[in-house]
């Protein structure tokens, strides 16, 4: 499966509101245009804490995608948590894997 990751690759958080509305709707308009069974996945491009934030949220809401990753590290909190504050799933958090020697174990004891 694929998932849309914005049209050009820029850092959403840093476009005015009409590019990062194009970008992020023109990702999404033609993976559904061009693949059958798109991921429900958007994938913000770097990533990082102030690349995205509640405009990104509500342009992707408007576009009907209900994840979003990130590339800040940490992991998804508590169901309960998720459940009270749903821009949780517009921020997914995840572990970037490290490749060197013992760099999964490290992964989790940072």
């Amino acid at each position: 499966r694929f998932g849309a990751h914005t049209m050009t690759h820029p850092v959403v958080g840093r476009c005015d509101d009409q590019r990062a509305e194009w970008e992020i709707g023109a990702s999404l308009a033609a993976l559904r245009k061009q693949v059958s069974n798109p991921s429900d996945l958007f994938c913000y491009p770097v990533g990082r804490d102030g690349d995205f934030g509640v405009r990104e949220f509500d342009i992707l809401r408007r576009h009907g995608m209900k994840w979003a990753l990130s590339a800040v590290p940490g992991c998804m909190p508590s169901p309960q948590l998720v459940d009270r504050d749903p821009t949780w799933r517009l921020r997914i958090p995840r572990y970037a894997a490290d490749e060197r020697r013992g760099g999964v174990l490290r992964m989790f004891l940072n």
